[in-house]
């Protein structure tokens, strides 16, 4: 439910009053990047919301407004306090699972994201993960020092959340290529794609 965020609890006014009296059929869907984690919450939980008298169209407009919003959804996603299997429906029915991010602008915003968000930011670090290789062809020295500290976060990720990894891949961690060629990366990331997908069509069915 909406009211059981943490991220909400204390805000009786503003974007909260407004998703509020939205939910109740009056007003239309607040936008701007404050509204979003709300949309997130309404979009991840709209069964039960609708359960409890919301508008019906809420969760499906919420889905298209995090689809228009890309980058800023997926950045926003962190406040939402949304479990991973709540954010995968969501990432799916958004179509932000599919979205293809060419850089990543703020690499020191896109770090906490991983520990509260991490489908999210996986998505986010896609221009980067290259680099993972360990390969000749993507130069770690290259990179700008924050980066490279994106990068380790990811590697810190990795090491933490192996039982996460499993539930989320079908039982199996997966692994970056170890060939040292960009080209394998981007299967990997396809894969990390395409179980997303699968992982928010259980959570949707």
């Amino acid at each position: 439910m909406l009211r059981r965020s943490a991220w909400t609890s204390a805000v009786i006014d503003g974007v909260a009053a407004r998703t509020t009296a939205y939910l109740a059929g009056r007003g239309t869907l607040p936008r701007g990047t404050d509204a979003i984690p709300y949309q997130w919450i309404v979009a991840a939980r709209g069964r039960d919301l609708q359960a409890c008298g919301a508008k019906e169209t809420a969760p499906a407009e919420c889905l298209n407004a995090l689809g228009d919003a890309g980058w800023d959804a997926l950045m926003g996603a962190a406040d939402s306090s949304l479990r991973s299997g709540e954010l995968a429906a969501a990432l799916v029915g958004s179509g932000l699972a599919a979205l293809r991010i060419r850089e990543v602008a703020d690499p020191a915003a896109v770090r906490p994201v991983w520990r509260r968000a991490p489908l999210c930011a996986l998505l986010l670090t896609a221009p980067l993960l290259p680099y993972l290789s360990g390969g000749p062809t993507y130069d770690t020295s290259e990179l700008y020092p924050q980066e490279e500290e994106l990068l380790d976060e990811v590697g810190q990720f990795l090491i933490n959340s192996k039982g996460c990894l499993r539930r989320v891949w079908g039982g199996r961690r997966p692994k970056p290529p170890r060939d040292g060629q960009a080209a394998g990366c981007r299967p990997w990331l396809s894969r990390w794609q395409r179980a997303v997908r699968r992982q928010g069509r259980l959570r949707g069915a």
